[in-house]
């Protein structure tokens, strides 16, 4: 993969990569602006209001991603119900000019499953663990941490 282009703000960082295998570009935009959103606050005002949100865009010129994931869920005080459920938005702007899309709601509690996963991971032996393709291992991870640490070092050297 070739060095990225970075660019951003104090809040937002935009990386472009251009990979071996893959003939378009890929981009990754990112903010860390934690800021609440003043009409959800004000709708629920009791609410830890948290935007956890993943966008994808497969042109550089799109106004809207074409997939899009909002992780943030709301529970009620048992954790039985969603309140407010997060949800999985694909775009199809080739066809239809951004008029037709997917949207799925996401009912489950994700940290819940993630942590009766790793909990049942740990079960098993060392090797059956370095080698369950499930588990994102250390080792496996080093590629994907030197990226991160890269784009952050780029970031960094901007502001």
């Amino acid at each position: 993969m070739s060095l990225p282009e970075v660019s951003g703000t104090n809040t937002f960082v935009n990386a472009i990569y251009q990979a071996e295998n893959i003939q378009d570009k890929i981009y990754v935009r990112s903010n860390i602006d934690m800021r609440q959103n003043p009409a959800i606050k004000k709708e629920y005002p009791l609410w830890d209001i948290q935007e956890r949100r993943l966008k994808i865009y497969f042109d550089e010129d799109n106004t809207q991603p074409n997939i899009e994931v909002d992780f943030w869920m709301k529970f009620d005080y048992s954790g039985d119900f969603a309140l407010r459920p997060g949800q999985l938005i694909i775009r199809d702007d080739d066809n239809f000019n951004n008029q037709e899309q997917l949207i799925l709601n996401i009912v489950d509690d994700q940290l819940l499953n993630m942590n009766l996963k790793i909990y049942a991971a740990f079960q098993q032996n060392f090797v059956d663990f370095q080698n369950d393709q499930n588990i994102l291992s250390l080792e496996r991870y080093l590629p994907i941490g030197k990226q991160i640490m890269l784009i952050q070092n780029l970031w960094k050297s901007l502001q």
